[in-house]
C-alpha cells in the first residue's frame, strides 16, 4: 500500500473473483467457496497493512480496476462477472480490514474497470483511493473537471447525453 496523506493505493496481486450473492442452504448461509478464498487471500494481505493505520472518517472516492487471467477457453473480450461484482469485493476486503476507510458508507465516487491480464502480467486488482474526486482517475486530467464536485463538469467522455434520460 502507498499513502501520500491525499490518497492511497493499494495492490492486491490475488487472481480477482466477482462478489457473489450469499446462498442460502440446509444449514444457513453462506457464500462460494471461489469468494470465500479470494476473501481470505486478500485479509491476509491487507491485514499487516492496516496495523497502526487509522482510516479516515471523510467522504472517499475510489477506483477499482481487475486484472483477471484468461481462460483456456473462452470467447469474451473481458472477464465474466460484472464489473460492479469485481468493484464489491475489493471494495468490502477494504472495508473488512479497516485498511482505508471505516465503512464503504464513506465512498461517494466510484470508477471501475476490468480486462484480461497481458502475456506475463500477474492477474490483479488495484484500488486507488482519495478524499478528492482528481486523486482517482488513471488518465491526465485534460481540464479543469478533476478536483470538481460537480458531476457535469466531468468530460464528455464521461458524461451521460441528456437526450438519453427520460424524464
Amino acid at each position: 500500500m502507498r499513502s501520500d496523506g491525499e490518497g492511497w493505493e493499494v495492490y492486491l496481486p490475488v487472481q480477482p473473483v466477482p462478489a457473489s450473492r450469499p446462498r442460502v442452504g440446509r444449514w444457513g448461509t453462506y457464500y462460494p467457496k471461489t469468494y470465500q478464498r479470494w476473501m481470505r487471500a486478500a485479509d491476509d494481505l491487507l491485514r499487516p497493512l492496516a496495523v497502526g493505520v487509522q482510516p479516515t472518517i471523510e467522504d472517499v472516492h475510489v477506483a477499482v480496476h481487475t486484472v483477471a487471467m484468461k481462460p483456456k477457453s473462452g470467447r469474451l473480450p473481458h472477464p465474466r462477472g460484472d464489473v460492479d461484482n469485481y468493484m464489491k469485493a475489493a471494495l468490502d476486503a477494504i472495508t473488512k480490514a479497516q485498511l482505508i476507510w471505516v465503512d464503504d458508507k464513506q465512498i461517494v465516487t466510484v470508477q471501475g474497470t476490468k480486462r484480461y491480464a497481458l502475456p506475463g502480467e500477474v492477474p490483479h486488482t488495484f484500488i486507488r483511493a482519495g478524499l478528492t474526486l482528481g486523486t482517482i482517475w488513471l488518465s491526465d486530467p485534460l481540464e479543469d473537471w478533476a478536483d470538481s464536485e460537480d458531476v457535469y463538469a466531468l468530460p464528455p467522455s464521461m458524461r451521460v447525453p441528456l437526450d438519453l434520460v427520460e424524464v
